[in-house]
């Protein structure tokens, strides 16, 4: 995956270097200025890919987009509550999310996020409670055979917990597509 913003500010990131709060910044940025007041053309608010972890925990959900788009950019909005809370001591949790496209009903998928952590919790002696609730912008540019076919996107989240009294949840708010 690479993000390329030559024209808001110049930052160019590759799947290796940013970290989550980099790339939502930037992705924030590019969106805001696509999106200006577009009306989403698609939204979710389902519990799909909602998680809880009872160990590891993994949910998806796929939305695909209609056939014959006349857009070049695909703008996905994340809107999530995530906590990981931990209460053993040496003991961790969890809350991921992975977002992948993918040419409609087609074999192979492409991260647009790669596995990223939004929240852990980590025991010290006192006990560790991390919450966030957020959202992620994200840009993608359709291919040819993803504006003639349709378009893929699949949502998946993951916790993982310690065990004894960890616990991490991942709860989908809401999740719009919008096409610019």
């Amino acid at each position: 995956m690479a993000v390329r913003n030559t024209k808001l500010s110049g930052t160019d990131w590759t799947a290796e270097s940013p970290t989550f709060q980099d790339l939502n910044d930037t992705n924030d940025r590019i969106a805001d200025a696509l999106l200006g007041m577009v009306i989403p053309a698609q939204t979710y608010t389902a519990t799909g890919f909602d998680s809880d972890s009872s160990g590891t925990a993994t949910a998806n959900h796929t939305l695909t987009s209609s056939t014959g788009l006349n857009y070049s950019k695909l703008i996905v909005e994340v809107t999530f509550k995530a906590s990981a809370s931990v209460q053993q001591t040496y003991s961790t949790a969890s809350a991921k999310l992975r977002i992948e496209t993918s040419e409609a009903s087609a074999a192979s998928w492409t991260d647009l996020l790669p596995t990223t952590t939004v929240t852990e919790g980590q025991e010290d002696n006192d006990g560790d409670k991390s919450s966030t609730c957020c959202t992620i912008k994200l840009v993608h540019t359709l291919a040819a055979g993803e504006k003639t076919n349709g378009l893929d996107i699949k949502f998946t989240s993951t916790c993982a917990d310690g065990g004894g009294a960890s616990v991490a949840t991942f709860n989908n708010i809401q999740t719009n597509l919008y096409y610019a």
